[in-house]
């Protein structure tokens, strides 16, 4: 469920922030710390994330791998 919520809120969370916006970076960043609390590894996450995105992706299409790495470095970020 955690790879699920945050898969669902990162695309959502880019495009809001471009306007100014970050109520759904906060659901985004939420979303990374429940997994943290649960104890799922950063990489499993990742994994995890992935593999939602790959069944049923938000965006409409397979992230572009800069987006990628975006989403990778905020997971990072929240673990720290």
């Amino acid at each position: 469920k955690v790879a699920e919520l945050v898969e669902a809120t990162f695309v959502r969370a880019c495009m809001d922030a471009a306007r100014g916006d970050v109520t759904t970076l906060k659901l985004f960043i939420a979303s990374a710390v429940g997994g943290y609390r649960l104890g799922v590894p950063l990489p499993a996450l990742g994994s995890a994330v992935a593999a939602c995105e790959a069944e049923h992706s938000t965006a409409g299409r397979p992230l572009l791998p800069e987006e990628a790495e975006l989403r990778t470095l905020w997971l990072s970020l929240v673990y720290l």
